[in-house]
């Protein structure tokens, strides 16, 4: 018996001394995943203010995976983000998990409103309607003080009610958003593909170009030049779809960019429609566009008036790039909401598609987004 301990107590302690740092390590590692889950919900949710729903759903599904678990918050901001992008039996699916998991009492008030309104919204978009944005000027938390001061300062500035700017109109007049300090910073994706020119080697094999560009853009109002044609700025453009930044950049822009944007009509009213030339550089021709005022609404703290437009062109034949296309179609598709008291648009979107004997040549979507706007 003396001799079995005596060989015992060796093993013991070599199956101690494999066991505790497993356990330690595992205890550390369940601490990071927590500290990892925490930072991509905050990610998230940043994402979500500057209407990148897309990337946050990424920032908040993979949060949900380091937990093994989902919050309330995640499932808040999942069916948010899914609604918004009209992605509407995810929303459901995400909404009915938030439901199960949160109760009345344990959630803000405000929020937890917007999730039951959202029952019937998303009922209307399976039916094949166009249920109407929810939190387009939805806060990060309760707690951001600084976010809410910013909206509410907007308010304050932009004058007229969104009601009575709807009965009335807004005015087509020369006007000047240039002002000194004037920062604004906005963020431009494109996606999709267009026709790449045949090289000698390549006859009769159709080449596509993938077209993936994604960069941020800032640009400060510096000075205006004395004759008051052009004004001075500075601008930091970051290349996030090739990981680097151009550095911060100074030279002038002509005046005309911080004026009123020219319409081919004297008021800004729900209905007004007008047609005007828009070149497409994917689509190497001049498309005539019909636009409308679709009607107003305050997008991130900014009201704004929206316009869409669409136009198509069915010549029996026009040019895209070096080659010459024979019954050809090329398509328009332009939205955007354009900020009438501070100027620049909030967001815009617009859709090349060209298409020749039933291929398609060209299908970019470029969209832009403003991320923020200040005054120094």
């Amino acid at each position: 018996m003396p001799l079995l301990k005596t060989r015992f107590i060796p093993v013991l302690t070599l199956l101690l001394g494999l066991v505790i740092p497993f356990l330690s390590s595992a205890h550390a590692w369940a601490v990071s995943n927590t500290l990892k889950a925490k930072s991509e919900i905050m990610r998230g949710q940043e994402l979500f203010k500057n209407q990148a729903y897309d990337e946050a759903i990424l920032k908040l599904s993979n949060a949900r995976q380091l937990l093994g678990k989902s919050t309330s918050d995640i499932q808040y901001y999942l069916a948010a983000s899914h609604y918004e992008m009209k992605q509407y039996l995810k929303a459901q699916k995400e909404l009915e998990t938030f439901f199960e998991i949160t109760s009345e009492s344990s959630f803000e008030q405000e929020r937890y409103q917007k999730m039951v309104r959202l029952i019937s919204l998303i009922e209307d978009g399976l039916k094949g309607k166009n249920p109407p944005s929810v939190f387009s000027v939805e806060k990060v938390s309760s707690g951001n003080t600084a976010a809410a001061a910013k909206i509410a300062s907007a308010v304050e500035k932009r004058g007229k009610s969104l009601d009575e700017v709807a009965r009335t109109g807004v005015p087509v007049e020369a006007k000047l958003f240039f002002k000194k300090g004037r920062t604004e910073v906005k963020r431009v994706t494109e996606k999709g593909f267009c026709q790449a020119s045949k090289s000698a080697y390549d006859i009769g094999i159709e080449k596509r170009e993938v077209v993936n560009k994604d960069v941020q853009i800032e640009v400060e109002h510096l000075s205006m030049n004395e004759d008051k044609s052009s004004f001075a700025f500075r601008s930091v453009k970051t290349d996030y779809a090739n990981q680097k930044s151009s550095g911060s950049h100074e030279g002038t822009l002509p005046i005309k960019l911080v004026t009123m944007k020219s319409f081919p009509v004297p008021f800004l009213k729900t209905g007004v429609s007008w047609t005007e030339n828009v070149k497409s550089l994917y689509l190497r021709t001049a498309i005539p566009v019909t636009y409308q005022v679709i009607g107003f609404e305050n997008l991130n703290g900014f009201d704004c008036v929206r316009i869409k437009g669409q136009g198509n062109i069915r010549p029996t034949e026009y040019r895209l790039g070096k080659e010459t296309l024979s019954d050809a179609v090329a398509s328009l598709e332009h939205e955007y909401c354009y900020d009438y008291n501070n100027g620049g648009q909030i967001y815009e979107k617009i859709w090349h598609f060209g298409i020749q004997r039933g291929l398609t040549k060209v299908d970019v979507t470029r969209e832009t987004k403003r991320i923020s706007l200040k005054y120094k």
